[in-house]
């Protein structure tokens, strides 16, 4: 895990034209939408994180889906396996469904955004978390884009979802959060509550606040080192826990949206607290660490 994000620098297909959402809706569905996916003066960013799954607009769809499982012997739910089946010359005759199927991020089980894939590495990174569905009890993706309109009903089986340019995917299986830590240290009950604590209901990853605890929860291990350690007892006469966080934008860099997280730990025993900061630049769509993880005071 990186301490900080940067741009995906990818030189990808691009399935449409980003200028337009119109463009990126899954091809048998095209139509006029109301409202541009990127004006730079209004962009509206996500940064959200949750399960994603399929969703086949229509029946026509869903049953050549089930046609090509049987051609190919596969379970008719084996979506990867029909996504990414290759024939004899390495042509992939069953690709062309994953670009017209409905891409749904659920969040807290609720379903939230419906996801548009920016480029033909973005579909093929919502691909790959079927694969991991596959080998484990479920995955979790953190999706970062722009956010467009209302998509039209049968992309969302009837529900008030908004689309989302997908710039980015990366997923990781239950199993993979067990291990969030670099160097392979196994989640602690403490950094669980942590992470609960920055995705606390509800957090759909769309305000500035909300992106920048996303960020901290999914991109900055120093805080889950620094919650480890001081959750640990070995060697100490007392442990610490993460009693508050509190979240604020910060007025310390004019002309860039800068967002302070607080973090607050006491003594199990004695009750004596201490707190740290550390800041995310949310101007733009991939956040980045403003500053690092340092001790907090108090102004008042």
């Amino acid at each position: 895990m990186n301490d900080q994000s940067t741009e995906n620098q990818n030189t990808s297909t691009p399935i449409g034209n980003t200028n337009d959402l119109t463009e990126f809706v899954p091809r048998a569905h095209n139509q006029t939408i109301e409202g541009p996916v990127s004006n730079n003066a209004r962009d509206e960013y996500i940064y959200a994180a949750g399960g994603l799954k399929l969703h086949f607009p229509n029946k026509g769809l869903e049953e050549e889906c089930k046609s090509a499982a049987q051609l190919l012997s596969l379970s008719p739910t084996d979506y990867y396996g029909i996504f990414t089946y290759k024939d004899g010359s390495g042509f992939q005759p069953y690709l062309y469904i994953s670009e017209q199927v409905s891409w749904i991020l659920a969040i807290d089980n609720q379903d939230e955004y419906v996801l548009l894939p920016n480029t033909s590495f973005e579909l093929k990174q919502f691909v790959e978390t079927l694969k991991e569905k596959e080998r484990s009890n479920g995955t979790f993706s953190v999706a970062i884009g722009i956010l467009g309109p209302i998509a039209p009903e049968e992309l969302t089986n009837g529900l008030p979802l908004r689309m989302v340019m997908c710039k980015q995917l990366y997923s990781f299986t239950t199993a993979d959060r067990l291990t969030l830590l670099e160097g392979g240290e196994s989640m602690t009950i403490a950094i669980h509550d942590l992470i609960d604590a920055l995705s606390k209901k509800p957090n759909i990853g769309s305000s500035d606040m909300e992106r920048a605890k996303n960020f901290i929860a999914y991109r900055y291990s120093t805080i889950h080192s620094v919650t480890s350690e001081l959750s640990s007892s070995k060697g100490k006469e007392e442990n610490e826990f993460l009693e508050n966080l509190e979240v604020k934008i910060s007025n310390s860099s004019l002309g860039r949206k800068i967002v302070d997280i607080i973090f607050t730990y006491q003594k199990s025993v004695s009750g004596r607290q201490r707190s740290f900061y550390a800041s995310v630049d949310v101007t733009d769509q991939f956040p980045f660490l403003h500053s690092s993880l340092t001790d907090y005071v108090s102004s008042n």
